[in-house]
């Protein structure tokens, strides 16, 4: 199964805390971001895994920083080394699709991420059984 979700990949923020008196609450940033992913799950098709080891490969093509037109040839199509890190990005995907595509992220055996530099942000993901 294949999915594309377009748009800069957003990496999985850090949950805020918030304190009144001894009273603990707890606050997901992220959770704005996974509602606008969801948008973009609609329309495409997906599959559902019940059980069974799965494999995750997360292509996350990034936007190129503003620069001359002979740089920016010479940096399309390469690795992005820099934030945001491949894991937060990985795990915001991977809590998107859990229960959407596959009943608990435990079930991923191997996941694959790539940051490329390219022209036309988005993610691509592609989920197999193994």
């Amino acid at each position: 199964m294949k999915l594309i979700f377009q748009g800069d990949p957003i990496p999985q923020k850090r949950p805020k805390f918030h304190r009144i008196g001894n009273f603990v609450s707890t606050y997901d940033p992220s959770s704005q971001d996974k509602k606008e992913l969801q948008k973009q799950l609609l329309g495409q098709k997906i599959e559902y895994y019940e059980e069974g080891a799965l494999e995750f490969i997360l292509k996350a093509y990034m936007k190129i920083p503003r620069m001359s037109q002979k740089k920016h040839n010479q940096i399309i199509n390469t690795w992005h080394c820099k934030k945001p890190d491949a894991d937060n990005i990985l795990k915001l995907y991977q809590d998107l699709l859990e229960e959407v595509c596959y009943k608990n992220d435990g079930q991923i055996a191997r996941h694959i991420v790539e940051k490329i530099y390219s022209d036309n942000p988005r993610v691509e993901i592609e989920i197999n059984k193994l």
